[in-house]
């Protein structure tokens, strides 16, 4: 059965698309971005390998730390784990099999359909769960699968071996997902969860199949994100991608955007109307969770 929806609101309004936390610096609680009064909170991400570092050996400081940043200035928070190259390598000392992207960029990830894969981040996820499930910091929690970069939806362009070679179906991707989708679910009842959406390997069948699949499993608490919002992309580069957020956004408020450039330094790469053209169409399809880059955060 469903859980019925936290006690809060969902998340909406500016989220900061900050920088990773690693353990080093402010991690992705920028205090500059925090003190931002029109910052209603920040997304807040950290490879698997980080928290897990030896096998059924959990470190959350990395996290505790995050959320009582954000809680000192009255923000929330957004949690992504790194998945794809954010892997801890002993899973791969377990048997799990491995694919070395080398395009769009270089990177060893897991096989997402692998059994040995699966088993332990499924594992991983619900003592996650176990930590955080009560937290109401955390507003937002990413369902992540091993893909190109372990948050968005997107499979290696070239691999060592050949994704066909590893054993790629549109099938096996979308089971993978399926799994993410139940083990994330379990974990946390009562979170809104999403996940971004991209076509994989040349095909929208997968994220239509996941969108599809989400829904049902989740209900109110799932809305969909699109990691590469521009004007440009919406219109011409991700149709199938962009239908799904649109049918989200009629569902819920949650659906989300995070921008794919910074309107200071990238501006021509939105399309007509730069950034905020960008923001102006999801606000006019009803979208209404922003992640925006830092600098442009910060930019008066």
């Amino acid at each position: 059965a469903q859980a019925t929806a936290q006690n809060y609101p969902p998340p909406t309004g500016v989220y900061c698309s900050c920088g990773p936390t690693l353990g080093t610096g402010y991690g992705s609680v920028d205090p500059a971005i925090a003190a931002k009064p029109f910052v209603k909170g920040i997304l807040v991400r950290v490879p698997w390998r980080l928290l897990e570092a030896e096998d059924d050996v959990y470190s959350w400081k990395l996290i505790d730390d995050q959320i009582a940043a954000a809680n000192s200035f009255g923000k929330k928070i957004s949690l992504g784990i790194g998945n794809g190259g954010g892997i801890p390598q002993w899973l791969y000392a377990k048997g799990a099999k491995q694919i070395v992207a080398t395009s769009p960029r270089v990177d060893t990830i897991a096989v997402p359909w692998d059994s040995i894969y699966l088993a332990q981040w499924t594992q991983f996820v619900a003592a996650l769960g176990n930590r955080y499930n009560a937290d109401t910091t955390i507003q937002l929690v990413y369902i992540t699968n091993s893909t190109a970069n372990g948050f968005e939806m997107q499979m290696p362009f070239q691999s060592i071996p050949t994704l066909a070679n590893a054993g790629y179906s549109d099938e096996n991707m979308t089971s993978s997902w399926k799994w993410c989708i139940d083990a994330f679910n379990a974990a946390f009842p009562n979170h809104y969860l999403s996940n971004d959406f991209h076509p994989v390997n040349g095909s929208n069948a997968v994220a239509d199949s996941v969108y599809a699949y989400a829904q049902k499993a989740i209900g109110s608490r799932y809305g969909a994100n699109a990691w590469w919002w521009t004007q440009k992309n919406a219109q011409t580069v991700y149709p199938a991608q962009y239908a799904i957020s649109l049918h989200s956004a009629k569902n819920n408020k949650f659906t989300g955007v995070q921008f794919a450039n910074s309107g200071t330094t990238d501006s021509a790469k939105f399309g007509s109307g730069g950034m905020q053209g960008a923001l102006q169409l999801a606000i006019d399809d009803g979208i209404c969770y922003w992640e925006i880059w830092n600098q442009d955060i910060l930019n008066p």
